[in-house]
C-alpha cells in the first residue's frame, strides 16, 4: 500500500463498498527520518519512481480489499483479536531497501527490518492465522514485514542497483530477505547516519480512498497492544 494518511472520515454511503486494509503505522520521527534517507538515495531515480507521501509510511498486515457495511464490521472486530498476536511494541530499526518481485522489472521500492524483522514476521504469520480463521482469505505465505517508500512510474522499467543504496551502505544479505532470494541494500548499521530505533506499538484499519495524486488513508479504528 501506498498514499497518506489522514485523520478524518467524511460520511459514506453505508452500502458502499470501502477498501480497507490492516497496518502498523511508522511513528512520526521514523516516518521523517525514512523519508530523508529515501529521498537521498533515489534522487537519481527521479525519472523512474514516484516516492510514497511519507505521511502513508506503514507496515501492511492484511490488505482486505473493498469490504461491504457487513463484512467491514466484521473486519472492525478483527482489531481485537489480531492485536492480541502483538504481545507488547515492536522494537524495530529499518536496515535497508529492496525491490519487490525481486527477479525482473521492479513495481516497489520497500524498507525493510534489520532490528524488529523476526518479531513482525511472526506477527504477521499469526495475524494471518486470525485474519483466516474469520474466513477471510489470506495468502498461503505470510508477507515480508516493509514499507514502501516508492512505486516505479507507469511505463517505466528499472531494476534496483548498488547506486539505489542508502547513504554508506554496501550490498548484503539480510536474514529475513535471503531466506526470499530478494536482493538487499543495506542502510548505514552503526554510528552517524544509523537509522535510530522506534517502536511500531499501534494496529490500525484504514480506508484507502483512491485520488489521482495518489491513494489517502482514513483510519476506521485502532488499537494498542498494551490495551488490549
Amino acid at each position: 500500500m501506498s498514499g497518506s494518511a489522514t485523520g478524518t472520515a467524511a460520511q459514506r454511503p453505508a452500502t458502499a463498498a470501502r477498501r480497507v486494509f490492516l497496518a502498523l503505522p511508522l511513528p512520526p520521527a521514523a516516518r521523517a527520518e525514512l523519508a530523508r534517507l529515501t529521498e537521498s538515495a533515489l534522487a537519481a531515480h527521479a525519472p523512474h519512481l514516484r516516492l510514497v507521501d511519507p505521511s502513508g509510511y506503514h507496515v501492511t498486515v492484511h490488505f482486505f480489499g473493498p469490504l461491504p457495511g457487513d463484512e467491514l464490521r466484521r473486519a472492525q472486530a478483527l482489531c481485537g483479536p489480531v492485536v492480541e498476536a502483538l504481545a507488547a511494541p515492536v522494537r524495530c530499526r529499518l536496515a535497508g531497501l529492496v525491490q519487490l518481485p525481486p527477479r525482473g522489472p521492479a513495481r516497489v521500492v520497500c524498507a525493510v527490518f534489520g532490528e524488529g524483522h523476526d518479531a513482525l514476521a511472526a506477527f504477521l504469520a499469526a495475524a494471518g492465522e486470525r485474519i483466516g480463521g474469520a474466513a477471510f482469505p489470506v495468502a498461503a505465505r505470510s508477507p515480508l514485514p516493509h514499507v514502501t517508500v516508492a512505486r516505479v512510474r507507469h511505463g517505466r522499467r528499472w531494476r534496483m542497483s548498488e547506486s539505489a543504496a542508502l547513504p554508506g551502505a554496501g550490498p548484503d544479505t539480510a536474514a529475513g530477505t535471503a531466506r526470499r532470494g530478494i536482493d538487499f541494500q543495506r542502510l548505514p548499521g552503526h554510528g552517524e547516519g544509523a537509522p535510530a530505533p522506534f517502536s511500531l506499538d499501534q494496529l490500525v484499519l484504514f480506508e484507502s480512498r483512491l485520488h489521482p495524486s495518489g491513494a489517502r488513508y482514513v483510519p476506521l479504528a485502532s488499537r494498542h497492544p498494551a490495551a488490549r
